[in-house]
């Protein structure tokens, strides 16, 4: 039997804790972790995009969750040297492939907290930045996308 790795473990302890400070623990690592290895931590993006729909839904009240969050989606998106270019593009893929990713960072581009918003802006201008078309091509597809961008 294969033992997980040290990232599927934090990704499994955000998504089973109840406790906001061991999500909160498990998120900085992840954080440092996406830095070095943005392919094996981008495997989690599902359970990332669900835990910053909690945060914004209320149930994690603490603001440095979504900061955090925002700044790993944010490593995961971006080229860190020749060596990350693989990992940038299959993560981009990833978020741009589900149109609720699209329409919760659209969401949470509309937070109280301004740093928030303003994360949220900077990862969706970065998902222009690496595939302008598909992007385009999400939001023109999704209704909840449309409304987003009329209002």
């Amino acid at each position: 039997m294969a033992t997980a790795s040290p990232i599927q473990l934090l990704l499994e302890r955000l998504r089973t804790s109840t406790d906001v400070a061991d999500k909160l623990e498990a998120l900085e690592e992840l954080l440092d972790a996406s830095g070095d290895d943005p392919l094996a931590v981008g495997k989690g993006i599902p359970q990332l995009m669900d835990t910053l729909r909690q945060f914004n839904a209320g149930a994690l009240p603490d603001p440095d969750c979504g900061s955090i969050i925002l700044e790993i989606l944010e490593n995961l998106i971006s080229t860190h040297g020749e060596q990350h270019s693989p990992a940038m593009a299959a993560n981009t893929s990833q978020l741009l492939n589900s149109p609720e990713n699209v329409v919760l960072l659209m969401e949470t581009s509309q937070h109280a907290d301004i740093t928030t918003a303003c994360s949220a802006v900077e990862i969706l201008q970065r998902l222009h930045r690496n595939s302008p078309i598909s992007l385009e091509t999400t939001l023109l597809e999704c209704r909840a996308g449309m409304e987003q961008l009329l209002n």
